[in-house]
C-alpha cells in the first residue's frame, strides 16, 4: 500500500473495507479489468472510483 494514509491518498471517508473472502474473490476480478484499461490507455496511470447513491460525481 502506498499514500500517506496507507490507502493511496484516499480520505478515509470515501473508503469502504468490504471485509471477507467475498470481497477478496471480487477484488481479484480487477486484475482483468486493469490489464485491459492498460491497453486501452496505453498507461497504467489510472485509478477507479465507484459512486454510491448518496455521492456526487465531481
Amino acid at each position: 500500500m502506498g499514500g500517506r494514509d496507507g490507502r493511496q491518498g484516499w480520505r478515509s471517508e470515501r473508503v469502504r473495507d468490504l471485509l471477507g473472502p467475498d470481497a477478496a474473490t471480487a477484488l481479484a476480478m480487477y486484475m482483468p479489468l486493469s490489464l485491459r484499461l492498460m491497453g486501452t490507455l496505453g498507461t497504467a496511470q489510472f485509478n477507479f472510483r465507484i459512486v454510491g447513491p448518496e455521492q456526487q460525481a465531481s
